[in-house]
């Protein structure tokens, strides 16, 4: 078998073409997160009780750069909630949150970053919402 440069760059095209085609698929995951009695869940990352607590479920191993102190943070931030009342949970395996288990650095921090802000901020509405409807009041 003869390698050519031709055969090379084909070779790489036709490898470089399944991949981008591959991570464009489009997937869809069942919601990995079960809400107990009084909790509803809100996409793959955040439980909200009744009494007002809300877990942040985390993909990514904890080996000290601070991934379950950050992420809760961060959403406690968004959200606008009491900071004493954020819980953590390891979040079970799903393909929902679509990432490795890295432990590296800050890595775990890059992947849910973005999904994490925008699930965020439709968790605020979300909240602001079921205030609304239990107090029977509209949202200015």
């Amino acid at each position: 078998m003869k390698l050519s440069r031709r055969g090379l760059l084909t070779g790489a095209a036709v490898g470089g073409g399944l991949l981008v085609a591959w991570s464009l698929v489009p997937r869809s995951f069942d919601h990995p997160l079960e809400p107990g009695p009084g909790e509803a869940a809100f996409d793959a990352w955040l439980k909200i009780a009744s009494d007002g607590v809300v877990t942040v479920a985390v993909p990514q191993l904890e080996m000290g750069q601070g991934v379950t102190t950050i992420l809760p943070q961060i959403v406690a931030m968004e959200l606008g909630a009491d900071w004493r009342q954020i819980a953590v949970e390891p979040a079970p395996t799903s393909g929902a949150y679509a990432n490795l288990p890295l432990a590296a650095a800050w890595a775990p921090l890059w992947k849910p970053w973005v999904p994490s802000l925008a699930d965020d901020a439709d968790d605020r509405l979300l909240k602001r919402w079921a205030q609304d409807n239990r107090f029977t009041v509209t949202a200015a």
